[in-house]
Order: structure tokens, then sequence, then C-alpha cells
């Protein structure tokens, strides 16, 4: 019978500490999103920075593979400017995007 009442004081407790200051929602630091997401991520970070090269280009080839802390991105890109590779490295841990390579590579269309 003491337990039973120990039980019940104690739900009463939590609740009323929680309605006292609201709900306490936990939500995870980071997020792990999916590849598609973050290749479009990716893709809107290298079109932002090398808009002048790449007008009207249409998006040829995405590749990519996993590294210790993050992903590696190949993304070929074709307009009438030309041919252009990018390589980009995602940093999983604070969403950071690093544009390693950008070059022409060869003629457009």
């Amino acid at each position: 019978m003491k337990l039973l009442f120990v039980l019940i004081m104690l739900m009463l407790a939590c609740l009323s500490s929680q309605s006292a200051g609201g709900a306490v929602i936990v939500r995870p630091r980071y997020v792990i999103l999916s590849r598609a997401v973050v290749a479009d991520r990716v893709d809107v970070a290298i079109r932002a920075k090398y808009w002048y090269y790449l007008p009207d280009a249409k998006l040829t080839y995405l590749s990519h593979t996993n590294s210790n802390d993050g992903c590696l991105f190949m993304h070929l890109y074709r307009n009438y400017v030309g041919t252009f590779l990018a390589i980009t490295n995602y940093l999983d841990n604070g969403e950071i995007v690093n544009i390693n390579t950008f070059v022409r590579i060869g003629e457009g269309v």
C-alpha cells in the first residue's frame, strides 16, 4: 500500500512539474538527412557561388560517396558556356558545404 502511495505521489509530482513549466520537447541536435536532400542543397550552393558560369545549366551527372565525416559529391553540369565538373565535400556534423573543385572540362551544347 505504501509503495502504491509513493508511485502515485511521484506521478503527480511529474505531472505538476510539466504543467508548471510546459511540456519538454526533446529534439536531436543534428538530423541526418537523406543523400537526395543533401545533393539538392549542394547543387543550390554550387549554383549560387558559380552562377555566372552556370546560366541555364542542366545537371547531367551526379555521384556521391560516403566519407568519415560526411559525403563527397561530384556534379557534372552542361550548358552553352561549357561542361563543368564540381567536386564538393559535405560535412554532416555542421551541415557545411565545401566546394573543393570547380573546373570547365569541355565544350558546351
